[in-house]
């Protein structure tokens, strides 16, 4: 119902999924069958639930049997698969957009606690630290992100494109979980300016705590830096409708 309300309601020339879309190969193949009836091209990031209960081959394979899905492994030499670019064209065939698909992997291994100080957020309880120099958001599961080697091709493709785009992912960057406590505490001090700024990520709480990456490696300042990508789609937060950043990137 969900998605026939969406395609109904805005027409889209395109469908983005940005992970968790399957248990296992039985409902992926529904999934497909159910979208191929619109006729519209849709295309997949990994979620880690995915991780856990598909491999990816067998994931591209049944996507790729279907009329209109699409996922591409990407290189080799990344931390992980499933990453591509989708180039928007104009009637002109001029490129007016590019969609940066990144596989955000699963759970990440335990990071050393000794070499972690922490700091404890009075609001939601969510721990910050600072590991080997870098911000650092820790919590029991310990969630994956993108690696260095993804921020390099992030980099050369952002620059290879020359034209605006999007960045679409599943887990979160820490930046997301910082948004979501700057909303807590701005409500909490009545700070109508703060609310106004952080409310895309803090009024789609519905209860469900924001679950970013452990490690960071320099993804948001990149995107800042280069000043192309001004979207970041995520999912991973099941309950949250939407997520957007700004800054100057959605």
């Amino acid at each position: 119902k969900t998605i026939k309300y969406g395609i109904e309601h805005s027409n889209p020339d395109i469908m983005l999924f940005s992970g968790d879309v399957a248990g296992n190969l039985t409902q992926l193949g529904y999934l497909l069958d159910y979208l191929d009836q619109f006729e519209i091209p849709y295309f997949f990031v990994q979620g880690n639930h995915d991780h856990q209960f598909l491999n990816y081959n067998s994931m591209e394979t049944r996507i790729k049997q279907s009329k209109y899905g699409y996922i591409e492994k990407g290189p080799d030499s990344l931390e992980s698969q499933g990453n591509y670019t989708i180039k928007i064209k104009n009637s002109n065939d001029e490129l007016v957009h590019g969609l940066i698909m990144m596989d955000t992997g699963n759970k990440h291994s335990p990071i050393d606690d000794s070499l972690v100080e922490y700091v404890k957020n009075p609001i939601s309880g969510v721990k910050y630290g600072s590991y080997k120099g870098q911000t650092t958001y820790c919590d029991s599961q310990g969630w994956d992100g993108l690696h260095g080697n993804q921020i390099d091709w992030y980099e050369s493709t952002v620059n290879e494109l020359g034209c605006d785009t999007s960045l679409i992912c599943h887990i979160p960057p820490l930046e997301f979980v910082k948004a979501y406590e700057q909303y807590q505490d701005a409500k909490n001090k009545n700070d109508t300016a703060a609310i106004a700024a952080c409310a895309p990520i803090g009024q789609c709480n519905m209860g469900e705590q924001c679950c970013g990456s452990i490690e960071q490696y320099g993804l948001f300042e990149s995107v800042l830096s280069l000043g192309s990508t001004k979207n970041i789609i995520c999912g991973h937060d099941h309950r949250r409708p939407s997520r957007r950043l700004r800054s100057p990137s959605r």
